[in-house]
């Protein structure tokens, strides 16, 4: 898909930080639920296991949302659709933060998985349509700082307001600015007129992609032990001090930056597929010697190579993604985004059953989910960019 090149140039100057914008502020609700989970299980009398189900919540909204991405672009333009989303994110944040009573709560936090769904899919399509092939990957690669930079500065942020409902009020104001941002920062655009369904119809006839929706699934549901079971192990296996597993957590947001990062600036020159597949092995490794390696300063190495090795995966592997559809890539980034989400479930749903049956050092099990994400990156996917490149040799 060729790039928007009638933009004005003002206005393309604001759509990376606009895109940015649009990425972090989905990133905002989570990164509330997670600090003060225990203070709000606390202000409605629940257990924590309770009160977690908030994020699950979003999280089925989220997929349902994604799912649905492909119909809704076919009528509106993503202008519109996003605009919708940060005005759902408002509402979410506001009612979250007056919320009376916890079943109230779980309707409005709910509310954030529409803009999640949304914004992730079409962020990438939007990459796509206004930037040219070759300059893809440095640009999504500065947008998805969005997905990172809210885990590095909020939690101080929230240290000092110290109440979460003052928290959730900051989510309505992210989502303003968002929206501002948004009406000034993106193109007018016509309204499409596509057929609802023929993009997912093009999409789950291409073995290329479906095989990287499926691969994606292995990979993702391994890279879930960096997400959800590290720190804890950390803590329960090493027996370390929350204050030195805290750091350790805030150095695992910077490698998964500078990953992001670095990706950026190589996967034109070794390509999105090589990228997938190297640090998918990489990544399974990585998970295995976290979860075997008996000395606690060498498991914090492999987090971190682990955590390094996703930032290049995921920006190569959502590139690759990208080009797979040219003609329906807010279908393909949809597609994409629910796998990635199914996969968290299954990885999170696995995960936690090899602890109630066993201990962490079987969680390595996890880590040939990814090392076959690999695999089936590697036998089922192609990239198009490089046909292209054979073909004009």
């Amino acid at each position: 898909m060729k790039s928007d090149v009638a933009t004005p140039i003002m206005r393309r100057r604001m759509i990376m930080p606009t895109l940015f914008m649009a990425i972090l502020s989905f990133q905002v609700p989570p990164a509330v639920l997670s600090f003060f989970l225990v203070d709000i299980a606390a202000t409605f009398e629940t257990p924590v296991g309770v009160a977690g189900q908030l994020g699950t919540a979003g999280f089925l909204v989220t997929i349902l949302t994604a799912a649905l991405v492909g119909v809704a672009a076919s009528r509106w333009t993503y202008k519109t659709l996003l605009l919708v989303c940060m005005g759902c994110l408002a509402v979410s944040g506001v009612g979250a933060s007056l919320a009376p009573s916890f079943a109230s709560l779980l309707v409005t936090y709910a509310l954030s998985g529409i803009t999640t769904g949304m914004s992730a899919s079409l962020g990438m399509a939007l990459i796509g349509r206004y930037y040219p092939v070759h300059e893809r990957p440095k640009r999504s690669s500065y947008a998805s700082i969005g997905y990172v930079l809210p885990g590095i500065v909020l939690p101080p942020l929230f240290s000092v307001m110290g109440e979460w409902r003052l928290a959730f009020l900051l989510v309505a104001v992210v989502a303003g600015t968002t929206a501002v941002m948004l009406w000034r920062g993106l193109p007018a655009e016509k309204a499409p007129s596509g057929r609802p369904l023929a993009g997912y119809r093009d999409v789950l006839s291409n073995r290329s992609a479906l095989g990287l929706l499926l691969a994606n699934i292995f990979a993702t549901a391994g890279f879930i032990v960096f997400v959800v079971f590290a720190l804890s192990l950390f803590r329960e296996k090493f027996g370390l001090s929350t204050e030195l597993t805290s750091l350790i957590a805030t150095g695992m947001s910077l490698a998964y930056l500078i990953g992001i990062l670095v990706a950026g600036r190589i996967i034109h020159r070794y390509g999105r597929k090589w990228l997938t597949v190297v640090f998918c092995l990489v990544i399974g490794l990585a998970i295995i010697g976290l979860t075997v390696i008996p000395i606690w300063g060498l498991a914090v190495l492999a987090y971190y190579v682990g955590t390094f090795s996703g930032g290049i995966r995921g920006l190569a592997m959502m590139n690759l993604a990208l080009e797979q559809e040219p003609k329906h890539q807010a279908v393909m980034q949809a597609l994409t985004t629910v796998s990635q989400y199914v996969a968290s479930t299954v990885g999170t749903t696995l995960g936690g059953l090899i602890l109630i049956w066993q201990n962490y050092d079987w969680l390595a099990i996890l880590g040939l989910f990814t090392v076959m994400g690999g695999v089936l990156f590697q036998v089922t996917t192609i990239d198009p960019t490089k046909q292209v490149k054979s073909s004009e040799v």
